[in-house]
């Protein structure tokens, strides 16, 4: 069961004289995720290659118009509120430019009988910049809080790309321009 889902139950054995008679039915029951601060999916939780979130976020060098994407796959119960900042700044969607948003976890790496189902409250913060700029180099750090605690993990974005130099030296304009 999912949290927030209910149902009944009952138990019946089974040997090798046959099977019992059932159990009367239980009280409904709903199911609620155990409590659990946020953390990390470390590589031993989920599969997943790059830009899954597995072990949090990585550095990256990318050019200037390339999608610049972040991911880091967490578990945690309630759900954590995510918060992003770029060099100790928060970053704030805005639907375009900036996009922010909460994607489901990592497969599990070694699924018990019940697979995904015995796997922890979790999911995939993802802040998404479809065409990357110089100005969104830096260091990026993401925030997971609940009200059982925080845990926290960065990178360093570098976008490489033109930037241009106007020189005027003799009346005449010269532009330089840097990779």
């Amino acid at each position: 069961m999912k949290e927030g889902e209910t149902g009944q139950f009952r138990v019946r054995a089974v040997n090798s004289e046959g099977p019992g008679e059932p159990t009367k039915p239980t009280a409904v029951i709903t199911a609620v995720d155990p409590p659990e601060p946020p953390r990390i999916c470390t590589p031993e939780e989920g599969v997943g290659g790059p830009g899954s979130g597995v072990g949090g976020l990585k550095d990256i060098t990318l050019k200037a118009g390339q999608e610049l994407l972040l991911a880091a796959a967490w578990f945690g119960s309630p759900k954590p509120n995510p918060t992003w900042t770029l060099n100790e700044k928060v970053v704030k969607p805005d639907g375009k430019l900036i996009q922010i948003s909460d994607e489901p976890p990592p497969p599990p790496a070694n699924p018990g009988p019940g697979g995904a189902l015995e796997q922890s409250s979790g999911g995939t913060a993802v802040l998404r910049i479809p065409k990357a700029r110089r100005s969104d180099g830096g260091n990026y750090e993401l925030t997971l809080t609940n009200d059982l605690g925080q845990v926290k993990t960065s990178c360093h974005v570098e976008v490489l790309g033109m930037h241009f130099v106007n020189v005027k030296n003799d009346n005449h304009d010269y532009y330089i321009n840097n990779f």
